[in-house]
């Protein structure tokens, strides 16, 4: 499917849920003083975000994928001249 195409290539699927708030902050961030968090996805929706074969950024394997990069994220050393 379309996510192994992606992740096959080198790259990174994560599906995630805006409400029209999130998305206007998303497309709009100069409309707000301070940007809103996203809200959670309605119960009939959740199951598609926190199942790993969407990708969902609800379940536990992204979470973890997204704990470690950012952990990893500010450890680069720097290059020595």
């Amino acid at each position: 499917g379309a996510i192994e195409a992606v992740e096959g290539l080198g790259g990174e699927v994560r599906t995630v849920h805006y409400n029209k708030l999130a998305l206007r902050a998303l497309l709009k961030p100069e409309k707000f003083e301070i940007i809103p968090k996203r809200a959670r996805p309605p119960p009939s929706l959740m199951p598609y975000y926190t199942g790993y074969e969407n990708r969902g950024y609800l379940s536990p394997e992204m979470q973890m994928r997204e704990l470690k990069q950012d952990a990893g994220g500010g450890l680069q050393e720097e290059e020595e001249e």
